[in-house]
């Protein structure tokens, strides 16, 4: 393991073509009860079924993107999880490789949770203090320590709040999609995840940019559309997903069986999920192309 500093982004060629260096995708924001489980699950299981090398990561320590993409409960990785690749991070020989498994979904491994994964901030605290690295740099780290397995895409699952769960997740993506519920608080938890990104870019000379706002478990009321107006008139205008996902009873029949794409496809919430994916590989396209609107867009908010 190198010495140097762990970086979220590497400046380069992304490719989604199975190209050297994967693309991170992290499902991120401060408020909980919004989708974030679902969302990376389900993306996960769409980039497998086309084809690309995924790796979903679970950093959410209750476990529940583990359980909907293995079908077993965190206990059964306690041996060998995220923990013990912090717990091992730097010793020789050790790989990131040794702590990843196969999942129910046709070309998606998993770094998953495990019943000691409430101390990781515990164990990254531990490992600052000897490397003196941010806690929240080690995630960045360990996922740059897979040496034997290459990924198109990774795709990582995070907790609400602002801790080294979340933190972690954000300084080790490219792109970060943030999932809004459209309730009162979506703005304010909105404004407070943009604001932990533009914090950790200046702080680190980092380019995470945000792939896009994603609104979830929709319904057909009235602050709904309030709400997409405001986005689309206001600060973070060329952000919003045009796909939608659509609140519905299969997304909570399928959770403990995998996700709702394989579990219920004819279902709504399947539909629009299939839909995010096709729009998440326009807007990475568009990017990689160097029509990257939404880089120019995340520049104007920040003059705001």
């Amino acid at each position: 393991m190198t010495e140097q500093m762990p970086r979220g982004k590497e400046t380069g060629g992304h490719g989604i073509d199975h190209k050297k260096n994967p693309v991170v995708i992290t499902i991120a924001v401060t408020k909980g009860g919004v989708a974030k489980t679902t969302t990376a699950v389900n993306l996960a299981a769409e980039f497998g079924m086309h084809g690309y090398r995924t790796l979903l990561v679970d950093i959410d320590e209750q476990g529940n993107s583990t359980l909907s993409a293995t079908g077993s409960y965190r206990d059964t990785f306690n041996d060998a999880a995220l923990f013990d690749a912090y717990r091992t991070f730097g010793f020789p020989g050790c790989s990131t490789d040794h702590f990843i498994h196969k999942t129910m979904m046709t070309g998606v491994d998993i770094l998953p949770c495990s019943a000691y994964s409430l101390m990781i901030p515990d164990q990254a605290e531990i490992l600052h203090k000897t490397k003196h690295y941010p806690p929240y740099a080690f995630l960045s780290a360990i996922l740059q320590n897979v040496r034997f397995t290459s990924y198109d895409y990774i795709v990582i699952d995070t907790p609400p709040g602002k801790n080294t769960f979340s933190l972690s997740g954000i300084y080790a993506a490219d792109e970060v999609i943030i999932p809004l519920h459209p309730d009162k608080y979506s703005v304010d938890s909105l404004n407070e995840t943009y604001r932990l990104i533009q914090t950790m870019n200046r702080e680190n000379g980092m380019e995470i940019s945000i792939l896009g706002i994603l609104l979830t478990i929709v319904e057909k009321v009235r602050f709904t559309q309030i709400l997409r107006d405001s986005l689309d008139s206001g600060a973070y205008r060329g952000l919003r997903f045009e796909t939608e996902i659509r609140k519905g009873q299969a997304v909570n029949d399928a959770t403990m069986r995998g996700p709702v794409v394989l579990m219920d496809p004819r279902s709504n919430p399947a539909r629009d999920y299939k839909a995010l994916y096709e729009e998440v590989l326009t807007r990475i396209r568009r990017k990689e192309q160097g029509g990257n609107q939404t880089k120019e867009t995340e520049e104007e908010n920040g003059q705001n």
